[in-house]
């Protein structure tokens, strides 16, 4: 009983049975025959499908998964770099401040610019660019 379940368990994963019913079924006769089925040349074309699939997948994560790597391995080149460089910060003698002399800066009185006309001067602007009062 245990081979017949097994059996159509199988016939069932395989797709060469619709139903468990139908599945229960062929595992009976093919034990009673001691023959086991046969693959469909449907179910061969799918395995065989399947298998190219498996193989294109395999490649592509083999491929990020290199690439991934090769960023690991930089990122920690860069990181040893940096460690290297902090120790040699911390390991040479730090100089002493001096204090230099701060340079005074006198401020230079602002002149206000009205806003709305800027630094514009009434004699700066011709009106008659602006305005067009007929035949030219």
């Amino acid at each position: 009983m245990i081979k017949v379940n097994e059996l159509s368990k199988e016939l069932l994963k395989k797709g060469m049975a619709h139903s468990s019913d139908e599945a229960l079924k062929m595992a009976e006769s093919y034990l009673q025959k001691d023959a086991l089925p046969q693959k469909n040349p449907q179910t061969v074309q799918s395995d065989e499908k399947n298998d190219i699939l498996i193989e294109r997948l395999q490649r592509k994560l083999q491929n990020e998964l290199s690439g991934m790597q090769e960023r690991l391995n930089m990122v920690t080149h860069e990181l040893q770099m940096v460690k290297d460089e902090l120790k040699r910060l911390r390991a040479a003698p730090n100089p002493t401040k001096q204090e230099s002399p701060q340079k005074i800066v006198q401020e230079e009185p602002k002149q206000e610019v009205n806003q709305r006309t800027g630094g514009l001067k009434p004699g700066d602007v011709n009106i008659g660019d602006y305005f067009n009062y007929g035949k030219k």
